[in-house]
């Protein structure tokens, strides 16, 4: 089923980690989440990390946005073989910094 902002309080968690879903396999896919309704969780949970689809390109207004407590990000930061690339690193964490 669809998971909906609420059922966050049904779970005596810390931290709400909200990653997007792709048909096409777990984690790293490069989707972008849902910043609406990770605004929704983020009101109901304070502490909530947005991940999905983060790249050095919209990570600031990701943050801007959104707001949430922190953000996560794998495969946009990748360069060849899986590894991370140190200038997408970099112009990713300037790019949180300036937001902070």
């Amino acid at each position: 089923g669809i998971f909906k902002p609420e059922e966050v309080l049904k779970y005596d968690v810390d931290a709400v980690l909200l990653d997007a879903y792709s048909s096409n396999g777990r984690g790293g896919t490069g989707e972008t989440f849902n910043w609406d309704f990770a605004r929704r969780v983020l009101e109901l949970h304070p502490k909530m990390y947005l991940a999905g689809g983060l790249s050095p390109e919209n990570v600031a207004n990701a943050v801007a946005e959104v707001k949430p407590y922190a953000v996560d990000a794998c495969s946009l930061l990748e360069g060849d073989k899986g590894r991370k690339d140190a200038r997408k690193l970099k112009s990713f964490f300037d790019a949180v910094s300036k937001q902070l």
